[in-house]
């Protein structure tokens, strides 16, 4: 019953979905890099569309580790940066 119950709350929220793109949860979106977007008065945009950015921003070491992990919704920092 409890399963039911937490499966249910999980789906409400990553089911919420505004133009295509996740607002709760935006590891559900796509992973960009940081080449992808650009900082532009403290809103990061897509390089591509000018559009504000949604989903996962990684930077990356030249080894090709990861250096930092940053979630983005509409174009805002959303949560912590790991690094």
């Amino acid at each position: 019953m409890y399963k039911t119950i937490i499966i249910s709350i999980l789906a409400a929220f990553t089911a919420h979905i505004v133009d295509a793109q996740s607002v709760l949860s935006p590891a559900l979106a796509e992973t960009l890099s940081l080449a992808d977007v650009e900082n532009r008065d403290q809103v990061i945009y897509l390089v591509e569309t000018g559009e504000p950015a949604t989903g996962i921003v990684e930077e990356y070491h030249e080894s090709g580790q990861i250096k930092s992990r940053r979630s983005v919704v509409t174009g805002k920092a959303d949560g912590r940066v790991c690094l």
